[in-house]
C-alpha cells in the first residue's frame, strides 16, 4: 500500500521545521512534478502550494506534456496508465492555489520557455544527444542576439570569422552529416560556407539554421539504433564507418567549438559574452555577481 499518511507528515514537518510558508513546484511537462504536488496540498493546503512551468526549450517540441492544469487549478494527466494510476492516488482532484498561475520561470524566448542556464534532466541516449546539441545551437544564436547584419559580418579579430559565417557554417556541416547519415551523396569539407554571400541577412542564416535543426531532429528520431553505422563521407581512409551516435557527438563538440568562437566575436564587437547574454534572453534578474546584457550594453 502506498504510504500516503507519512510522506504527508513528512513533508508537513520539514517545510515547518524549515520556516517556509509556500512551496514552489516547477512543472517540466512530467508525470512527476505533477504527482508530487498532491501530497503538498494535502500537507500545507492549496493556498501554500503554488505551481511553476519549466519545460525546456531544448525539448518541448519532442515531448508532449504529461499534465496540464484546468481552469479551477484541477491537476490532468494525460490517458494511459498514468491517468487510471494517479486517479487511485487521488491526484485528479488534487487543487493549487491561484487557479490558472501556472506561470512560465522565464519570459517566452521564440515561443518557448527557457529553462534558466542548464540542460535538463535527460530521458535517455538519444534524448540526451539531442538536447546537448540544441542547447550548442542556443549559445550559438545568442552570440548573435541584438545583432545588425553590419555587426554580424564583422570581423573583429586577426581571422576571418564573423557571427554570421560561424553561423553559416555550422548549418551546412550539420546538414552534410545528416546527409552522411541517410546515406545520400554529401561533398567534404568547404571553407567557403564561412562566407556570406551580398544579398544574405543574419535573419535568413538563422532561419536556415533553424531549419537545419528541424532536419537533424526529424532524421534521429527515425532511427532505431544509433549504433547504425555512417559511412565516412571523406578522410580518414583507414575508417570506413561511424555510428550515428558518432555523429552526434561530433556535431555537440563542433557547434560547441564554434559557440566559443563566437562568444569571443561578440565580445570583441560590443563587450558582450554569452553568460549576460543569456541572463538578457531569458529575463534572468539581476544579481551581485550577474547583470543581464541591457540593449545599450
Amino acid at each position: 500500500m502506498f504510504p500516503w499518511t507519512p510522506l504527508v507528515v513528512g513533508l508537513r514537518d520539514y517545510v515547518h521545521k524549515n520556516g517556509f510558508r509556500s512551496v514552489i513546484f516547477g512543472f517540466s511537462g512530467g508525470i512527476d512534478s505533477a504527482v508530487t504536488t498532491a501530497p503538498a496540498v494535502d500537507a500545507l493546503g492549496p493556498d501554500s502550494v503554488h505551481g511553476m512551468s519549466v519545460p525546456s526549450r531544448y525539448s518541448s517540441a519532442r515531448h508532449g506534456p504529461d499534465v496540464t492544469v484546468q481552469p479551477g487549478g484541477t491537476l490532468v494527466l494525460a490517458t494511459g496508465n498514468k491517468t487510471e494510476l494517479a486517479a487511485q492516488r487521488g491526484v485528479l482532484s488534487r487543487k493549487l492555489s491561484d487557479p490558472g498561475a501556472i506561470i512560465p520561470s522565464m519570459p517566452l524566448l521564440e515561443g518557448t520557455v527557457v529553462m534558466a542556464g542548464n540542460v535538463r534532466p535527460v530521458a535517455d541516449e538519444r534524448d540526451g544527444l539531442l538536447t546537448f546539441l540544441a542547447q550548442q545551437r542556443y549559445v550559438l544564436r545568442l552570440a548573435a542576439r541584438g545583432l545588425n547584419d553590419a555587426q554580424a559580418r564583422l570581423t573583429p579579430t586577426r581571422s576571418a570569422l564573423s557571427i554570421v559565417g560561424l553561423v553559416k557554417h555550422v548549418t551546412s556541416a550539420e546538414r552534410r552529416w545528416m546527409a552522411a547519415v541517410r546515406g545520400s551523396p554529401a561533398a567534404g569539407e568547404d571553407v567557403t560556407d564561412f562566407v556570406v554571400g551580398q544579398g544574405e541577412t543574419l535573419a535568413d542564416v538563422l532561419t536556415a539554421y533553424d531549419s537545419a535543426a528541424r532536419e537533424t531532429e526529424e532524421i534521429v528520431a527515425g532511427i532505431p539504433d544509433l549504433g547504425q553505422p555512417v559511412r565516412v563521407p571523406w578522410l580518414p581512409d583507414e575508417v570506413d564507418a561511424w555510428s550515428v551516435r558518432w555523429v552526434l557527438l561530433h556535431l555537440i563538440q563542433e557547434t560547441a567549438r564554434h559557440a566559443g568562437h563566437a562568444d569571443i566575436l561578440r565580445e570583441h564587437i560590443d563587450g558582450a559574452t554569452a553568460v549576460p547574454l543569456m541572463a538578457a534572453a531569458e529575463g534572468w534578474p539581476v544579481r551581485p555577481w550577474l547583470k543581464p546584457r541591457s540593449p545599450s550594453g
